[in-house]
């Protein structure tokens, strides 16, 4: 398999060494204005992205995101043209948890030739590995959907055994709204979650939250994961990569296969 490589510096003797520079499949809707731009900026050491986008609604309701299933095959179909793609990320943290993590994985690897090996990833089940690698079990949710869809997905994380101590829903449907809010909007409402908790989760591969979770994490002195900074940790895990990749926050500082063999 054909792979491009990065080269780096040695420590020691001034040598150069290069790594495998590997392809990961990404996912993304149409509306979301973020997640690709962002997964590139923590993972360009260690990976390509190439990427395939749904046509979906604007509007982030509980129907339209259950209607993701109807495009994976076909979005995934258009991946497994690319012969160095063995992992693929569903970029959408409310519409895998509606959708199933299970069924995601299945319907993508339906688009897949059977004897091809694939890993798929999902922003939901990488927050989840991210909390427990932290040792993180009381949680603050802080998601932008509306709080019928915030409900559901702090539903699901209790099903894995968190504890959701807070739960803030801002009550926005636009996923071009949610990619508005700025990066100091995000520091500014982070900064104000009080609750004795071990970590503050944000949902959403839109929001642009990111950039802020070490000024975030200074300023309450918990940890702080949101869905792109989880699936980026994940991704580089499961082609052995973290160490390199640029995860920001307490959760970077997690390296080797922390959360990736469960």
């Amino acid at each position: 398999m054909a792979r491009d490589s990065v080269p780096k510096q040695a420590a020691v003797g001034g040598t150069t060494e290069t790594f495998p520079r590997r392809e990961i499949g990404l996912i993304a809707l149409q509306s979301d204005g973020f997640v690709e731009d962002d997964l590139k900026r923590m993972l360009s050491a260690v990976a390509a992205l190439a990427t395939v986008r749904i046509n979906n609604p604007d509007s982030i309701t509980v129907e339209n995101l259950i209607d993701l299933r109807g495009h994976l095959e076909l979005a995934a179909r258009g991946l497994a043209e690319r012969p160095g793609i063995e992992t693929v990320a569903f970029a959408c943290t409310s519409g895998s948890i509606l959708i199933g993590e299970s069924e995601i994985a299945a319907t993508i690897r339906q688009g897949f030739p059977s004897e091809r090996w694939l890993e798929v990833a999902t922003p939901s089940d990488a927050a989840a590995r991210a909390l427990h690698a932290l040792d993180a079990r009381r949680i603050a949710m802080v998601v932008p959907y509306l709080e019928n869809v915030g409900l559901q997905v702090a539903e699901h994380f209790e099903k894995l055994g968190f504890n959701i101590a807070a739960l803030t829903c801002l009550g926005i449907e636009s996923d071009v709204a949610i990619t508005a809010v700025r990066p100091e909007d995000w520091l500014d409402l982070l900064r104000r979650q009080k609750a004795p908790v071990d970590a503050v989760f944000v949902s959403c591969t839109s929001v642009r939250a990111s950039p802020v979770v070490a000024k975030a994490e200074e300023a309450i002195d918990r940890s702080v994961i949101c869905s792109n900074q989880a699936l980026a940790w994940h991704l580089a895990g499961l082609i052995r990569q973290q160490a390199r990749a640029a995860i920001p926050g307490r959760l970077g500082a997690i390296g080797g296969r922390t959360g990736a063999d469960e």
